[in-house]
C-alpha cells in the first residue's frame, strides 16, 4: 500500500469535481475506494443528480490522465483507486 503525494499544483489544473476526489484519494492508503453516493455528499450535492455516474467516470479519466493515480475507475456503484 502507498499514499499518492498531494500537491496542490495538480489539483489546480484539474476541474472541481476532479480536484476534489484527487483531494480524497491523496488522502487515503491506496488502494482505496468510495462509493458514487459518498462521494456526492463529500461534494456537497444531495438527492439525484442526472448524469453522476458519468460525471464519474469522466473524473476517473481525468486523474489518470493526469498521472496524479495508476488507474480510478467506477465499478457497481464504487469509485476504486490505484
Amino acid at each position: 500500500m502507498s499514499y499518492i503525494k498531494f500537491d496542490l499544483k495538480i489539483g489546480a489544473g484539474m476541474t472541481p469535481t476532479a480536484n476534489k476526489l484527487y483531494q480524497y484519494a491523496a488522502s487515503r492508503k491506496l488502494p482505496a475506494t468510495v462509493s458514487i453516493a459518498d462521494f456526492q455528499r463529500l461534494c456537497g450535492l444531495e438527492g439525484s443528480v442526472p448524469g453522476w455516474q458519468q460525471e464519474v467516470e469522466r473524473v476517473c479519466r481525468e486523474l489518470v490522465s493526469a498521472n496524479v493515480v495508476k488507474n480510478a475507475y467506477v465499478a457497481d456503484g464504487v469509485i476504486h483507486f490505484q
